[in-house]
């Protein structure tokens, strides 16, 4: 990982997050993290997977991966004779007893009531074009935090191009990447947003800024925090009282639901969202999915009342 990170391969942010998971593999079980890998048994193993059931799937999930490379690196360079995570029947990824997180996305009338409030209360809040843009676009806060307001934006195509994205460095200050999670390396192409009327306005409301020496669309004195926009957010939750939870990520799964809401396909949906394998996309909305779902099943029955279908048997 240290080669990947200094031959740029991977940047200081997933550089920092793989250090973690490895502080993680120390903390559960120092025994395994010190042991040389030729005498790591499958039972070693299994001990540890064990211990780790208390993470969340995703955490689960980073470590799993991370030691099943580890051995087959080790396998390649002759270290050990046999890679035990080949039996994927015996040697499978733990799953975490944390109870599944729902996502959480603001109901219609929570939306209209946010939308009302930065529209009059907090018009004049710094904060409000950077939550609109988020709820109207889908895109991650990091994205719409790293915009460049000469590069990115195109009023004449209508489109809004994701290049870059916030990241932190190995002092852990912000910074902005060129590495973004939608770059398709396919087409050599960045992700791009349509700008539709409702977008247009942020934006061009947001352009009659100040420039600033970074070209970025939002600027305060510098880089603008992630942390700050989730600061403000818990600050008007409690003044308003909007909903049980208010943070940036909120708006990303509160557009998704209202594209599915509206009949937006899947495949479509996982453009929008820059994700990289439409499973994610399935995986991450499926209950809302489900609830679309259940909707068009009950249009069907009504069609199929209507039409004189119902069988008697």
């Amino acid at each position: 990982m240290e080669y990947k990170y200094y031959t740029n391969k991977i940047c200081a942010r997933t550089f920092c997050r793989t250090k973690e998971v490895i502080k993680l593999i120390e903390k559960n079980e120092p025994n395994l993290y010190s042991m040389p890998i030729q005498k790591i048994t499958r039972e070693h193993l299994k001990i540890f997977f064990r211990s780790i059931t208390k993470y969340s799937n995703s955490t689960i999930d980073k470590l799993y991966q991370l030691i099943r490379k580890a051995f087959r690196k080790a396998l390649v360079r002759k270290l050990i004779l046999e890679d035990p995570f080949l039996d994927e029947d015996d040697m499978f990824k733990p799953k975490s007893t944390r109870p599944s997180k729902f996502i959480e996305a603001l109901t219609v009338s929570e939306q209209k009531r946010l939308i009302d409030i930065l529209s009059t209360y907090e018009r004049d809040s710094f904060y409000k074009n950077i939550i609109l843009l988020q709820m109207y676009t889908g895109m991650r806060i990091g994205e719409v935090l790293a915009i460049n307001r000469l590069c990115d934006i195109s009023f004449e195509n209508k489109t809004l191009a994701v290049t870059k994205t916030l990241t932190r460095d190995l002092n852990n200050h912000l910074i902005i990447s060129n590495k973004t999670k939608t770059f398709d390396k396919n087409k050599n192409a960045n992700r791009m947003v349509k700008i539709t009327p409702t977008i247009s306005k942020i934006l061009k409301s947001q352009l009659k800024t100040m420039n600033n020496v970074e070209n970025l669309l939002f600027y305060d004195d510098g880089i603008v925090s992630p942390l700050k926009v989730n600061g403000y957010l818990y600050k008007i939750n409690r003044r308003y009282n909007i909903c049980n939870h208010l943070s940036t990520h909120v708006f990303r799964h509160t557009y998704a639901t209202r594209c599915i809401e509206s009949g937006m396909s899947s495949k479509v949906l996982q453009r929008k969202l820059g994700h990289a394998n439409i499973t994610t996309t399935l995986d991450t909305y499926a209950s809302v999915f489900a609830k679309f779902e259940d909707n068009e099943d009950d249009k069907y029955n009504r069609y199929i009342r209507k039409e004189g279908l119902i069988i008697n048997l």
